[in-house]
């Protein structure tokens, strides 16, 4: 678990956070049985339907629902979700899965990405690139590729691939036994749905359609963000509505995130309303968007 604190030391009472800090299994545990179950009855839905436009908007929800378990994914990396070890590493291997992460390969990524958020050379998220990762596109193409998942995707798909062809030189081989196991979830999963399985077809389509929401939902944390300075000038927190809320389990609340990463998820909101002065927060998700293109494309016309 990650005890660091990134937030100026003196914006809130050192046993507040404390008493922050505290996980339970309760919170998690319903959270995420809901949250798989709804993953089942898309899938159900969309196969059982008759209905093109009722399976059609249920692969729409599975997108989202498999997108969202990046959610739990991230908490049980932080070993925030659950008081057990153990358990908070098996829901993240679980979760992973169903997006194409892998809990040892994602974990040292997330946590130097903590302790350099946004800093070009250092920062994980954006050291392939800080020229495009790091502000906002500027370009109609460029927000195509940024909100579309694509350059997601196509980081996931090759890693599943080089996973079966680079070992040598590799310390810990965790990372690629975990996804090579996963690539060949998914290939069981494309051979299936080349063959006619249904099944396969719908969770083919919503892992492929999901980073279309991660691509909206992850974008919004860091992109356009500060280069230096306080952790809260390098991130960002969005207020949504309380289902999006429920099933990102409140990481919409990005800055206090950032700023007290042992803090869980269940506690986010209130420590949000500690800060929130502090903090960049937007209206939404669609306003963000709609501003920031309105600012970076029509300023542009």
């Amino acid at each position: 678990m990650m005890d660091d604190t990134y937030a100026p030391g003196d914006l809130i009472d050192a046993e507040l956070i404390d008493a922050l800090r505290t996980r339970d299994d309760r919170h998690s545990g319903v959270r995420i049985t809901i949250h798989l179950l709804a993953v089942v009855g898309a899938t159900s839905c969309a196969v059982l339907f008759d209905s093109l436009f009722m399976s059609l908007l249920s692969v729409g929800f599975l997108a989202f629902f498999m997108a969202t378990l990046f959610a739990p994914f991230h908490e049980c990396t932080h070993g925030t979700a659950f008081v057990s070890r153990r358990l908070n590493e098996w829901l993240a291997y679980l979760c992973g899965i169903f997006f194409g992460s892998t809990w040892h390969g994602y974990r040292t990524y997330h946590f130097d990405h903590h302790a350099f958020t946004q800093e070009p050379g250092k920062d994980p998220e954006i050291s392939a690139d800080p020229t495009v990762l790091s502000p906002w596109p500027q370009s109609p193409m460029g927000w195509f590729v940024t909100l579309s998942g694509a350059r997601l995707l196509s980081v996931k798909l090759k890693l599943m691939g080089n996973a079966w062809f680079f070992r040598d030189g590799v310390e810990d081989q965790r990372p690629l036994q975990e996804t090579r196991v996963m690539s060949l979830v998914w290939l069981v999963v494309l051979v299936l749905a080349v063959t006619g399985s249904k099944v396969a077809i719908v969770l083919l389509s919503g892992f492929l359609l999901s980073h279309i929401v991660l691509g909206v939902w992850l974008s919004a944390e860091h992109s356009g963000c500060a280069e230096s300075g306080s952790i809260f000038a390098r991130t960002r927190s969005v207020q949504t509505n309380a289902f999006v809320r429920f099933f990102i389990w409140n990481m919409n609340f990005h800055s206090a995130h950032h700023g007290w990463p042992a803090v869980p998820w269940h506690a986010l909101a209130r420590l949000h309303d500690i800060v929130e002065p502090h903090v960049d927060t937007h209206r939404g998700y669609v306003w963000l968007y709609l501003d920031l293109f309105r600012q970076n494309i029509g300023a542009q016309r």
